[in-house]
């Protein structure tokens, strides 16, 4: 019961805050931009030979048993706390 209260109240009254009836201030101009410079010059190297691509194989691709001895190595009783808020800080980052 209390949920729905709380979603009337957010239908009805929110509304009627937003859309108060005082006047916006007026907007400032936007600011001038820059005269156009030209971009750095960026020397490339060409490729003269491009092999084919080609899929990795199975046997190629890592896996989570690959990473376990490095793991048990660099994370140990001391360093768990900073090793588990590392990971954690890198799987947020990756959320889109």
């Amino acid at each position: 019961m209390t949920q729905k209260r709380i979603l009337l109240f957010a239908c009805v009254v929110v509304p009627m805050v937003a859309c108060s009836s005082e006047p916006r201030p007026s907007a400032e101009p936007a600011p001038v931009a820059p005269t156009a410079v030209a971009p750095p010059r960026v020397m490339m190297q060409r490729v003269t030979e491009v092999g084919p691509v080609r899929e990795p194989t199975p046997a190629e691709l890592p896996v989570v048993e690959d990473f376990i001895p490095a793991a048990e190595q660099e994370i140990t009783a001391a360093t768990f706390r900073q090793a588990l808020d590392t990971i954690e800080k890198e799987m947020n980052t990756q959320k889109p």
